[in-house]
């Protein structure tokens, strides 16, 4: 499912592209890119475009919850 939405927001379909996308979504840091032809940039840019906005106060809600349920609360004042 991931996939075709890369695809879907302007990423080239060859092995490396895919396989730097997964390092780039995965990864903890964010990743250095060498871009000369731009297409990361373009499919970062749409990828960001489709992201929805968080609401803050569904996020304060759930940290002032909080105990073990937080994550499944912070998860859903997200969606």
């Amino acid at each position: 499912m991931e996939v075709s939405t890369w695809l879907l927001c302007s990423l080239p379909s060859d092995k490396v592209s895919l396989s730097n996308a997964c390092l780039a979504t995965n990864s903890i840091r964010f990743p250095i890119i060498i871009d000369p032809q731009e297409l990361a940039f373009k499919w970062i840019k749409e990828i960001g475009d489709r992201m929805k906005p968080v609401d803050d106060s569904n996020l304060f809600k759930a940290l002032k919850h909080g105990g073990k349920d937080c994550f499944k609360t912070i998860t859903k004042g997200m969606e």
